[in-house]
């Protein structure tokens, strides 16, 4: 975006004439310093070559400076900030903010979606299977959680991530993890039509998203990513669900499935919330992706769900791990081998939808540990704590055995589910009836 500072400054560089009293030092730092000329900050970006020229002409006389200049002009991406941070290093500066003037990293674009302001942050730069730290220093992932925290002790608060637009969700999400004891908030850099800002998000304490929390609104609601599809439900079934979501579009045309997604979450907001003053809980919204998915897909759908023009639709964003995958994972492994049919008695946030959904991913292993043949019918009553009670299991002719009836139940009375509450918000205390048809799967049917 702003390339040509140093040909201009090249150019002026290699006309001006070493004077004595300069040290090199002084010369890096006027180099790193190069975006503080007078006017720089407030001018437009065809007045800002002139005021480069006189700050260079004006500022640098160093020799050893000079050289450095003008091998910068002949330098590009890594490479230039290479040299400026061996120049940095070999003339003892403790930073060198010019490196994002000198040369923009790219990042993803978000089209017309309204982003945060930029601010002075901690900043780390993935790009080209690296990480650089303040943006010149490179590290390892396994010694990043170590070396971010002094800078966190600097600049605490947020963690400004300046993504190549082909960084893989898992890559961010790792780098996110590593460094959660001194940042759990995120700002992600991207470019709209009005320029660069900021993607605010949030990782969680725990990595993934608990349906079960009482202080979540009815929604819950998810944005499932992968590279081809978006998908909109909610963890609570009250807006869809995985199989039924309230959403499934194609990224065929990015641009346009966005809008739909924007236009599907303004009706529920709407739908929701009119003439209501929405809780802070109310404003989140889980974005979990595939790993594979790239930065140039999810950070414009981050984007999307915070605002559509001037409305505010759910404007907290917390980053989870693919639920999409361990669902369908779940499915894959015993998905052939057992059908959940669910029935609930009372109309509820509590789904049957939803309690299939928990059993699936989280209890079918367990219960085929116990009966893994045939059919099984468990029944129990949710407490408005989301505790489980009343809890018996009742066996086909061929199962009928006490021991089993047992495990069963044992396993029933350890389970929690998210407080069913009513249309109205009132807590409920549903009764719900399971059914399981298991079979064992046949020997060549099984993965290897």
């Amino acid at each position: 975006m702003r390339r040509w500072i140093l040909p201009v400054i090249v150019a002026v560089a290699a006309c001006a004439k070493s004077k004595p009293g300069q040290s090199y030092r002084d010369a890096v730092d006027i180099v790193c310093h190069v975006d503080d000329a007078p006017g720089f900050a407030t001018a437009s970006p065809a007045e800002r070559p002139a005021i480069m020229s006189r700050w260079a002409e004006e500022k640098v006389t160093n020799a050893e400076g000079l050289a450095l200049i003008e091998a910068l002009g002949g330098a590009g991406g890594l490479d230039r900030r290479k040299m400026l941070a061996e120049a940095k290093a070999k003339a003892g500066l403790d930073t060198c903010p010019v490196f994002d003037v000198l040369a923009p990293w790219p990042v993803p674009e978000v089209g017309t979606a309204q982003l945060e302001s930029l601010d002075a942050r901690a900043t780390i730069v993935i790009t080209e299977g690296k990480l650089m730290l303040s943006g010149d220093t490179e590290v390892a992932l396994d010694a990043l959680a170590e070396q971010i925290q002094p800078l966190a002790d600097l600049r605490p608060g947020s963690l400004t991530l300046i993504l190549d637009p082909e960084t893989p969700y898992r890559v961010v999400f790792d780098v996110m993890s590593t460094v959660k004891a001194s940042y759990h908030r995120f700002a992600l850099v991207a470019s709209a039509d009005g320029g660069r800002g900021i993607v605010p998000i949030v990782l969680p304490d725990t990595a993934s998203v608990r349906p079960d929390d009482p202080a979540e609104p009815l929604e819950q609601m998810v944005v499932g990513l992968s590279e081809d599809t978006i998908t909109l439900f909610s963890l609570s079934g009250a807006e869809g669900t995985l199989a039924q979501p309230a959403l499934r579009v194609a990224l065929t045309e990015p641009a346009e499935a966005r809008a739909k997604l924007q236009e599907t979450l303004g009706e529920i907001v709407e739908r929701r919330w009119t003439g209501r003053t929405r809780t802070a809980a109310s404003r989140r919204i889980t974005l979990m992706a595939s790993e594979d998915v790239t930065a140039a897909v999810f950070v414009p759908v981050m984007a999307a769900v915070r605002r559509a023009g001037e409305a505010e639709l759910y404007t907290d964003v917390i980053l989870g791990t693919s639920v999409i995958e361990q669902i369908e994972a779940a499915r894959d492994a015993h998905g052939a081998f057992a059908e959940v049919q669910v029935s609930v008695n009372l109309d509820s946030s509590l789904t049957g939808e939803l309690v299939a959904t928990k059993i699936e991913r989280e209890h079918l292993a367990a219960i085929k540990r116990c009966v893994n043949d045939g059919t099984v019918k468990l029944v129990f009553t949710v407490k408005r704590n989301g505790k489980t009670v009343d809890a018996r299991a009742e066996l086909g002719a061929e199962l009928d055995d006490a021991a089993r009836a047992g495990c069963l139940t044992s396993l029933i009375k350890g389970w929690r589910f998210p407080p069913a509450v009513d249309a109205d918000g009132d807590s409920r205390e549903p009764e719900v009836t399971v059914t399981l048809r298991l079979r064992q799967p046949e020997p060549d049917t099984v993965a290897p």
